[in-house]
């Protein structure tokens, strides 16, 4: 994926076909930040790179930060949703209030579309728009999971999305600075959510005090046996994603002090996480 300011600003996800988020950081971010390479002092004569001064390394970091603040403050989706809807023809459509029906789930059974390559557009169009919309995460990574083979109910559900945009052109992701800055991680599962291969839909969110940086939605790759090994699994998930940025915090000069709490639902799943003798 591109540079950490992207991930950073935006939740720090690309979602592919299937909802897979994810990405690296790199061992060097203060230059990564604006060009996603490496930091290096200025060239000496001989062309290798010379050490920097503190006080050019600090210009550096904060140079960086508010790069990263620009990118979120001046974000603003309103006028890139009006044009999936235009593309899509469903400018006067009534609104939905919500994105998804949460009673019945995709499938791959129905009748072909006519038009598959309009429906993947859509669809790739969506998955820019979760970059400031968190809240069509989840819908948009089910449509997502059909763009080999599209069929009616996932042109349905697709549709459902933008009229849920339409009647809500105006929201938004609202990032701020807060005190204190600590990692608070929610996660969930929907176990054998999927009717055709009883795999687990996954997904977590995770807070930098009140602001929402990172939420991913994932099929998992295996079938989980229980609840509690869906609920696990996400748990899982979602500190991984929990420890990196607790990393890259640390190499932007800006360590967390305390530890990370990770919400889980599920009392087995708390149970496996917090004693390894369970998982026998």
């Amino acid at each position: 994926m591109g540079g950490t300011a992207d991930r950073l600003a935006t939740g720090g996800h690309t979602t592919d076909a299937g909802g897979t988020v994810g990405g690296t950081a790199d061992p060097s971010p203060s230059h990564r930040l604006a060009t996603g390479g490496h930091a290096t002092g200025a060239l000496g004569p001989s062309g290798a790179a010379a050490p920097m001064d503190p006080s050019s390394q600090a210009l550096i970091w904060r140079s960086c930060l508010l790069y990263v603040d620009a990118i979120v403050l001046t974000a603003s989706s309103r006028q890139y949703m009006l044009d999936i809807l235009e593309r899509a023809g469903m400018l006067n459509y009534k609104p939905c209030s919500t994105p998804v029906d949460t009673h019945a789930k995709l499938s791959a059974d129905g009748v072909t579309v006519a038009d598959p390559s309009h429906y993947r557009s859509i669809a790739g169009a969506l998955q820019y728009l979760t970059f400031t919309r968190p809240d069509i995460t989840y819908a948009v990574q089910q449509v997502c999971l059909y763009m080999h083979d599209p069929r009616e109910p996932h042109l349905s559900a697709m549709k459902r999305i933008l009229r849920y945009l339409q009647g809500t052109l105006n929201l938004g992701l609202h990032l701020h600075r807060t005190s204190p800055a600590d990692l608070t991680v929610y996660t969930d599962a929907d176990w054998a959510g999927c009717p055709d291969t009883r795999k687990s839909t996954s997904g977590y969110a995770v807070f930098l005090g009140d602001n929402l940086i990172s939420w991913p939605s994932k099929r998992q790759p295996t079938v989980s046996r229980s609840s509690s090994e869906a609920e696990y699994r996400a748990v899982a998930n979602g500190v991984a994603e929990a420890c990196w940025l607790r990393q890259l915090l640390q190499e932007l000069h800006h360590p967390l002090r305390r530890a990370t709490v990770v919400y889980c639902d599920n009392v087995s799943a708390v149970y496996l996480s917090t004693n390894p003798v369970q998982h026998q």
